[in-house]
C-alpha cells in the first residue's frame, strides 16, 4: 500500500486539505447558527453547501482568511437570509417563514424531570431571552454560543464593531432585570 492509499480499516486519516479540514472544524457551528436563522434543514444544509463551493471558487485560499469562522457565519447568514427573502418574493403566503421558531424536542415535564435543580431559573431566563429583540438576541447567540469576539459578531450581523457591544450588554442587563423583576413578584 503506498502513502495515496487510504487505510481500508474503516478509519478516518486526517485529512492534508486545508479546506476540508476547515469545514470539518466549522460545519457543527454552522449548522447550529443556520438552525437559529431557520428550523427547515434543507435550507440551512443547501445554505452551507453554497457558502463554501463560492469559498472553493473564489481566489481565497483558506489560510488567507484571518477570521475563518466567522467570514463563514456571516457569509451562511446573507445566504439563508437571501434564500428566505427570495422565497417570500415567490410565495404570497410566507407566514410559517416569519413565525419560524426552532423546535423544542419533550415536553415541559421531561424538562422538569431534566434539569430539576435548575428549571425555576432556566424558565426565567427562557422567559427573558423571549423579550429580547430579534437582533439583541442573535448577538447574545451569537457571543456565547459560538464565542465569538464582538467584532466577530459585527462582522456577521453586518453593524458597527460598538452596535454588538451594545446590543450583547443591554441584552444581558435586560435578562438580569427581567429574573430580578420576576423574583420581586
Amino acid at each position: 500500500m503506498d502513502a495515496s492509499t487510504p487505510p481500508d480499516d474503516g478509519s478516518v486519516s486526517p485529512s492534508n486539505d486545508p479546506f476540508e479540514e476547515l469545514f470539518r472544524q466549522v460545519y457543527p457551528d454552522l449548522r447550529s447558527y443556520g438552525r437559529r436563522l431557520t428550523t427547515r434543514t434543507a435550507v440551512v444544509e443547501d445554505a452551507i453547501q453554497e457558502v463554501f463551493m463560492a469559498l472553493w471558487r473564489s481566489d481565497t485560499a483558506v489560510g488567507d482568511l484571518t477570521h475563518p469562522r466567522s467570514y463563514l457565519l456571516s457569509a451562511l447568514r446573507r445566504q439563508i437570509l437571501g434564500h428566505l427573502q427570495t422565497e417570500r418574493k415567490l410565495h404570497t403566503r410566507h407566514d410559517d417563514h416569519a413565525k419560524e421558531t426552532p423546535a423544542f424536542i419533550g415536553t415541559y415535564e421531561d424538562l422538569i424531570v431534566a434539569h430539576e435543580r435548575r428549571s425555576e431559573q432556566h424558565t426565567k431566563v427562557k422567559a427573558a431571552l423571549s423579550t429580547l429583540s430579534e437582533r439583541r438576541h442573535e448577538a447574545l447567540y451569537l457571543r456565547f454560543r459560538h464565542g465569538l469576539t464582538h467584532q466577530e459578531v459585527a462582522d456577521v450581523m453586518d453593524i458597527a464593531h460598538q452596535t454588538a457591544r451594545n446590543y450583547v450588554s443591554e441584552a444581558l442587563l435586560h435578562i438580569r432585570q427581567h429574573i430580578k423583576a420576576v423574583d420581586a413578584s
